[in-house]
């Protein structure tokens, strides 16, 4: 089957009207969103599933004075503080926006176009895509995989035998980049957490692709970034940062983009995407909602008036009242 051409955003008239007058789309922080559950979808089984497989196929390991299964247990629980440590500061997150295959569907319609009233708004994958390319590895667009728990639990089994195996070398290469620490039992450790933290963080933010199957009618896809960096430089000045840093692309993505809004009296991070960073046309059809009462030629002048060309406008064929 072809990929399709186009995703649909839905939305309410309030936030299609935002959309349009900022020509920006808002990818929220998924940390205060129902989705962010999702980005769990394999925590409760990988770290179990790290140990079984390691007393399957046991090898010589250390950390912080235990050895054998009780190193690695030990690891795993250090691995798993930190991360949780992470959750609970927001800075294990990523910002997120979402669509459907589907242009005209009930269970969107409800659940995301204030009940029927909004829109969905029509984006070109292709034209997505490429603003991916264009900001290197470190925004991502994928449609979202619906897994079952037989499925789950084979991604995770898989996951866990190449965490293993990075945890059976990993020492190796600290040392191999480290040379000074090849003594210090102590400073290898840290750096073995470290980079065991950064292994299984990017597994989670991996897991955002997938779905449990009982939402598969959605047919959505994700537009997300594969990690964030919620510091407080990100607002510095880029005449005064070390040219080092000038090098991280996600600094350079992020520095002086991030801005708030208040939903439910939470404050929401989120990163702005400029519409026309896709190109001059960026939303290429506009479906009224099945409630929605809005006249094609209001909407055709606010297109008119921010310079978005003209829309192609659809009306729901869905009955609902």
């Amino acid at each position: 089957m072809s990929e399709v051409s186009k995703i649909y955003h839905y939305c309410s008239n309030e936030t299609m009207y935002k959309i349009i007058k900022n020509k920006q789309l808002w990818m929220s922080d998924i940390s205060r969103s129902n989705d962010y559950s999702e980005m769990q979808i394999f925590r409760d089984s990988i770290f179990f599933e790290v140990e079984r497989a390691y007393k399957e196929s046991p090898f010589k390991f250390d950390y912080k004075n235990a050895k054998g299964i009780s190193a690695i247990e030990k690891l795993l629980h250090d691995v798993d503080n930190v991360i949780s440590f992470m959750q609970k500061d927001g800075s294990f997150t990523s910002f997120v926006v979402c669509f459907s295959e589907k242009e005209d569907l009930l269970s969107q319609w409800r659940g995301y176009a204030n009940n029927g009233y909004g829109c969905s708004l029509g984006f070109s994958v292709r034209e997505l895509r490429d603003y991916c390319n264009n900001n290197g590895d470190l925004i991502d667009i994928n449609k979202v995989e619906y897994v079952n728990r037989e499925q789950c639990d084979l991604i995770v089994k898989d996951k866990a035998k190449e965490i293993l195996t990075a945890i059976k070398g990993q020492k190796n290469v600290i040392i191999n980049l480290f040379p000074s620490v090849k003594s210090n039992n102590e400073k290898i450790d840290i750096l073995l957490n470290a980079f065991m933290v950064s292994i299984f963080v990017s597994f989670f933010y991996d897991s955002l692709k997938y779905k449990w199957d009982t939402f598969k009618e959605e047919r959505e896809w994700r537009l997300y970034f594969k990690e964030i960096n919620k510091e407080e430089n990100l607002f510095d000045e880029i005449e005064s940062v070390p040219e080092w840093q000038k090098l991280n692309k996600e600094w350079m993505v992020l520095n002086h983009k991030i801005d708030f809004y208040v939903r439910q009296d939470c404050l929401v991070p989120y990163f702005p995407l400029e519409l026309t960073e896709l190109s001059k046309k960026p939303i290429k059809s506009i479906m009224l909602g099945p409630k929605n009462i809005n006249y094609e030629k209001d909407i055709n002048l606010l297109f008119k008036k921010m310079n978005l060309g003209k829309p192609n406008i659809k009306y729901s064929k869905i009955s609902y009242r």
